[in-house]
This record gives structure tokens, C-alpha cells and sequence, in this order.
């Protein structure tokens, strides 16, 4: 979600990508080089007219029992990345947020995936 959803020159809008893991699933935030599954990655493409204020802001991970090296997230997770309206201009612009992750359990792990979800926010002004 995108939220404001409409915005002017200069405001600051808010990307929020929600994540879903089934119940005894989880999806890797940090995993050391001597282990075999794939951390999850977060990438944002923007129209021209918006730009990215820092990093992606994501939720404390946390540490997997069985091996407390590596850092995991389960159940519902929100991930946040703020940007920016560059200048004025009118009609939707276009936010893209995609996730690239492994999903595991205690006895398999999926395929890596990646999803994306594309967003509008209106921009108003002249």
C-alpha cells in the first residue's frame, strides 16, 4: 500500500509492503555464509517523478531456535520504505515493490520466489 495516496511536490509518501508467512513457514532475514538457505531482498522501483528516502525500515527479525546465527521472520510482517514527490505534475505515478525470498519449514524448503505488488499515487499540483 501507498499511503498518502494522493501527494504534492515535496511530500514525503510512505510504501508499506505486508508479508504473510503460514504458520510454521518462515522467510530468512540472515543467514551465515556456511548455511545454505537465501535471505529475503527488498527492491523498489519508482517513476521518474519519485525518489527514495533512505533504506527499506523492516522489523526485528528473530533468532531461529535451532541455530541462533540465523535471524528469521514468521506470521505478519510490514516492511516500509519512505519517498519523495520531486516536482510538480499531474496524473498517477507508479511505485513498485518486490520481494525476493526462500520459504522454509522444519523438513523443506520451497524454491526461491519473488513478488511484486504495483502501486499508483496521484500527484497534484502545477
Amino acid at each position: 500500500m501507498v499511503w498518502p495516496k494522493e501527494a504534492s511536490p515535496g511530500d514525503e509518501i510512505t510504501v508499506a509492503l505486508k508479508v504473510r508467512i503460514k504458520p510454521g513457514w518462515r522467510i530468512y532475514r540472515y543467514v551465515p555464509a556456511s548455511e545454505p538457505y537465501i535471505t529475503a531482498n527488498w527492491k523498489l522501483e519508482l517513476s521518474d517523478n519519485l525518489e527514495k528516502l533512505g533504506e527499506w525500515e523492516k522489523p526485528a527479525p528473530e533468532a531461529y531456535p535451532e541455530n541462533p546465527e540465523i535471524y528469521i521472520y514468521q506470521g505478519e510482517q510490514v516492511f516500509t520504505h519512505k519517498i519523495k514527490v520531486l516536482k510538480a505534475g499531474s496524473g498517477d505515478q507508479t511505485v513498485k515493490a518486490t520481494i525476493s525470498y526462500q520459504t522454509c519449514n522444519r523438513d523443506i524448503c520451497l524454491r526461491p520466489q519473488e513478488k511484486s505488488k504495483t502501486m499508483k499515487v496521484v500527484i497534484s499540483g502545477s
